[in-house]
């Protein structure tokens, strides 16, 4: 709305005539003006061809005609943007007060010598012909520069010229194997998306080597020494750096390019997207950096140490990463994808997810019973990010200090551990329909709440001996394709624990849930205990 206010604003300027507008932004209106040299010093925005060469406009545009003597009258200028458009003649005619230039599918291979650029502010020259870029003086007042797509791009030069750059994308420079970045102390944000030949080193062939020493060797004050410091040199960043993307850069931590970033230490967002590296140091180092991108990483095997600042979290299908750990416990993730991540059995903090045949003893607990079941299969539901594609083999989930685990139907005694108080509901329970409570609204349906309920006094323990937690399990039958269900544990004395697994077991029949409660010490004599398994919908508790 704005922008067409804007407009309207403008085109009252001049309605007949639109060199005399301060801004001419059609199509035909600014070929026209170019072609016919109508530009006067009136014009201080962009100029905007974009459908030349496109068989979009509406008469055919003959680029080759164009020539920068229609930029001469333009004194004002200070906007320009030209999409796949080919000029020929002196670029000393563009304006001295050009501020920001945008010229998709810039032609030459090289800058002209003679463009005024101290002025500009931005340069956009995505998909160009570029085969080096060097700009010809000091840019003072250069922030932007925009390279993307520029396929034949190798070199930039003498880029110390930029020193007050902020931002530089050089997003698929495919082709693109030197640019010296020390001297940008300003540099905030760097984006090499996809620069290959940049950020790894090829490794010269025995004959390519002896030929580049003898070169070396025959030019004066060369060694062998010096050589080999060329061949070991790293690629350096700026310690500016606040935003860094390294996706597609075929990255691994070597002496040519060490992923330690430890000297850029305002790094606030990283993507290493598809990556091939197996570990990658500890980043608690990095107390600004709020963003990790790390999807993709198909060899990665652990995140190790992550700062507690971190506020998002990618690593959507590392398929081999195991598990993700944090400086400290006090960490707020606000954003965490994790789906495809089919090995991933530890999120510190957040859950653990193991199958049942890799747990020691120890980590059953009083639930060794598990042995016995361990190679049953059981489809997961619940949290799809971290069930998809992952084997159904009975696992053991660790989330809030309770483990928990799904079954198959076992009619088996020995599935209840050797304990000295077992309550059931058979003996003391009942089950309720909870018509007070508010109804839960999904779709075009709505669900009464039931609840199935067990209380019991704490007994007095026996001398020498503590009561250490519960064990509360129920049998079930799933119906439909969702379930919605929590389990509750409530004592006069305060205790008031809800726990709704993130994973959870769906049989093709009748199913058991088991879970350990390591609450023992909240617990009183002879206190009631109240148990409750409240199902909003798909579950029937047996």
């Amino acid at each position: 709305m704005l922008q067409e206010m804007a407009r309207t604003i403008v085109y009252k300027e001049s309605p007949k005539d639109p060199s005399k507008r301060s801004r001419v932004w059609r199509d035909e209106e600014s070929y026209d003006m170019l072609i016919k040299g109508k530009g006067t010093e009136n014009i201080e925005g962009a100029l905007d061809i974009k459908l030349l060469n496109q068989g979009k406009a509406p008469h055919a545009y003959k680029s080759s005609n164009l020539t920068t003597a229609s930029f001469k009258k333009m004194d004002k200028l200070r906007l320009l943007q030209l999409n796949c458009v080919g000029l020929s003649g002196p670029y000393k005619n563009f304006s001295e007060q050009l501020r920001w230039l945008c010229w998709i599918g810039f032609r030459l291979r090289a800058i002209p010598s003679d463009l005024c650029m101290e002025n500009l502010v931005a340069i956009g020259m995505s998909y160009s012909y570029l085969e080096e870029f060097e700009p010809p003086v000091d840019l003072h007042s250069l922030k932007i520069l925009n390279l993307r797509s520029s396929k034949d791009l190798r070199e930039i030069r003498n880029i110390y010229r930029l020193r007050y750059l902020e931002i530089l994308i050089l997003w698929d420079c495919i082709s693109l194997t030197h640019v010296n970045l020390g001297g940008l102390t300003c540099l905030a944000l760097l984006n090499l998306t996809g620069c290959k030949k940049l950020c790894t080193r090829e490794e010269l062939s025995q004959k390519g080597l002896l030929q580049k020493i003898k070169r070396k060797l025959s030019q004066k004050g060369s060694s062998l020494h010096s050589i080999k410091s060329t061949q070991q040199a790293s690629f350096l960043l700026p310690q500016s750096i606040e935003r860094l993307y390294l996706m597609n850069c075929n990255l691994s931590d070597t002496d040519y390019f060490p992923l330690t970033f430890k000297d850029q230490s305002l790094l606030i967002y990283l993507n290493l997207v598809n990556s091939p590296f197996e570990f990658l140091p500890s980043y608690n180092y990095l107390r600004g950096l709020r963003v990790l991108d790390v999807s993709g990483c198909n060899d990665l095997k652990e995140l190790r140490c992550l700062p507690s600042t971190l506020a998002e979290l990618y690593i959507y299908y590392c398929i081999k990463l195991n598990i993700v750990t944090f400086e400290s416990h006090r960490f707020t993730l606000q954003e965490f994808g994790y789906e495809g991540c089919v090995n991933l059995c530890e999120v510190e903090g957040l859950f653990k997810l193991i199958p049942v045949t890799k747990l020691e003893e120890s980590d059953l607990k009083h639930m060794t019973w598990l042995r016995s079941y361990q190679d049953l299969k059981v489809c997961l539901v619940g949290d799809a990010e971290l069930t998809k594609g992952r084997s159904s083999c009975v696992q053991m989930l660790y989330e809030f200090n309770i483990m928990s685990t799904s079954l198959p139907n076992i009619k088996n005694s020995n599935m209840m551990p050797d304990t000295d108080y077992t309550y059931t509901s058979q003996d003391t329970g009942y089950m309720y329909t909870l018509l007070d409570t508010a109804f839960i609204l999904d779709s075009d349906f709505m669900y009464t709440p039931t609840l199935t309920l067990l209380s019991f006094q704490v007994p007095a323990c026996p001398e020498h001996r503590r009561l250490e937690g519960l064990i509360i399990s129920f049998q079930y039958k799933a119906r439909g394709e969702d379930s919605v269900w929590f389990a509750k544990v409530s004592t006069p004395s305060g205790v008031n624990l809800m726990y709704n697994p993130r994973v959870f077991g769906k049989p093709d029949e009748v199913g058991i849930w088991s879970s350990y409660w390591p609450i023992g010490k909240a617990l009183h004599n002879e206190e009631t205990v109240t148990v409750s398994i409240v199902v909003i919908k798909g579950l029937d508790i047996n």
